[in-house]
């Protein structure tokens, strides 16, 4: 029997004493789980946050690589242009121009092929959405 006594001894504490370490635990677990909860909260957002992140450089990744090549395709534009139309039909200036309107349909196709489509602003409003300005009227 002095083993259940012993046993009871620690269970028999009076009520009034267990009282507050039970209240003291129960807002001591609330508060962790509000932590927790909160904890878990801010984890999901950074994981969105990357996954944006990742997303828009993976959309973006190419777009300052074409910029640089939009001025390839201005200037093939220019070359397909400055042949006088009485020329054309030469064989060499012929052969040439067929390469070089080649070469500019293949990086237009290229720019297709990612998403990239050519707009011509010229007489439409200024729509920030799908145009860039390169000066501004004064």
């Amino acid at each position: 029997m002095p083993e259940k006594e012993t046993n009871n001894g620690a269970a028999a504490a009076p009520a009034a004493e267990r009282e507050p370490q039970v209240t003291d635990l129960m807002a001591e677990l609330a508060a962790t789980k509000d932590r927790l909860l909160r904890l878990l909260a801010e984890q999901e957002n950074i994981r969105a946050q990357g996954r944006r992140e990742r997303d828009d450089a993976v959309r973006y990744a190419a777009s300052g690589f074409a910029g640089d090549l939009l001025s390839s395709i201005d200037n093939l534009e220019r070359a397909i242009a400055s042949v006088p139309q009485d020329q054309r039909s030469e064989p060499v200036v012929a052969g040439l121009l067929t390469g070089v309107e080649a070469t500019r349909r293949g990086l237009l196709d290229a720019f297709a092929k990612h998403g990239l489509e050519r707009l011509d602003p010229i007489g439409e409003p200024f729509d920030p959405h799908r145009h860039e300005a390169s000066f501004e009227a004064v």
